[in-house]
């Protein structure tokens, strides 16, 4: 039996999401044979350890580069420039 606690098989929320943004949208079939996926895969039909999983796909894209190809979403407020802003109105109290 596995003596490790479920707190520590669950990955951190930002590393999840930063490699399901890879998984989501780079095309993985090139990678299809590689050995080490395989490995990291297997490895984790073993274990059911998301957080090893999560790890080991990072450090695999990082090696591959593939964060790189990731399109980068902005939000509303980061898409607005300061050139894009236009005075309507104005109002004096006093």
């Amino acid at each position: 039996m596995d003596d490790t606690a479920p707190e520590e098989m669950v990955a951190p929320e930002v590393l999840r999401e930063q490699v399901q943004s890879v998984v989501e949208n780079i095309p993985l079939d090139a990678f299809k044979r590689d050995k080490r996926l395989k490995e990291i895969r297997d490895a984790y039909a073993a274990s059911q350890n998301q957080r090893q999983l999560v790890e080991a796909l990072n450090e695999f894209f990082l090696e591959s580069e593939l964060y790189r190809d990731v399109p980068v979403i902005k939000t509303t407020l980061e898409k607005i420039h300061e050139e894009d802003l236009q005075l309507i109105a104005y109002e004096v109290f006093g």
